[in-house]
């Protein structure tokens, strides 16, 4: 990756032109790649919430020895995570 060297400072019109350039620069970048970047923080999330998932089905089994007994283990961890996101419920809502 090369990296660009700029200038910042300037006088105020420049900084107004440079202010007003990456306005535009945003807008155009938004209106061909927003949907694809949307689209890219979704399965982001997603596959988070999959590890999360996963890594507090296995401390829940831990916890409490139902490493033969899934279906318990899975309903022990639903009540953990609706205690939890009753608690903290900014943890698992989607951010704009």
């Amino acid at each position: 990756m090369k990296s660009l060297k700029i200038t910042i400072h300037w006088t105020p019109e420049e900084a107004d032109c440079i202010y007003q350039l990456l306005g535009e620069l945003q807008a155009a970048i938004w209106q061909n790649h927003g949907e694809d970047i949307v689209h890219m923080h979704d399965r982001i999330r997603e596959e988070q919430l999959e590890r999360e998932s996963s890594f507090i089905d296995d401390i829940c089994a831990d916890l409490i020895g139902l490493h033969h007994d899934p279906i318990m283990a899975s309903s022990f961890c639903g009540i953990y995570l609706r205690f939890c996101s009753s608690v903290n419920t900014t943890h698992y809502e989607r951010r704009n």
